[in-house]
């Protein structure tokens, strides 16, 4: 199954400046084989420059919340060679 957006602005809700939401989203399926010792880099942005207008002086503030009670997390999929 292949992650599905419509795009539409019925399928779209704001998200309240200063209040924490809970995202669950699915990517696109890929593969990459990392040797011994190579890490992994997660890259958080406010839009998908390629598909988006950027408005110029509308940057996102984006928090990634770390605590105990807000703990945040990205499953990876391993699969074992």
């Amino acid at each position: 199954m292949v992650p599905y957006r419509t795009f539409a602005s019925g399928d779209a809700w704001p998200l309240v400046p200063g209040e924490i939401a809970r995202l669950t989203f699915d990517l696109l399926p890929t593969s990459y084989l990392f040797q011994p010792g190579h890490r992994i880099r997660i890259a958080i942005a406010g839009a998908d420059a390629s598909h988006f207008a950027i408005l110029p002086g509308c940057a996102p503030t984006v928090r990634v919340y770390r605590s105990r009670m807000h703990a945040s997390r990205i499953d990876l999929p391993v699969i074992q060679p």
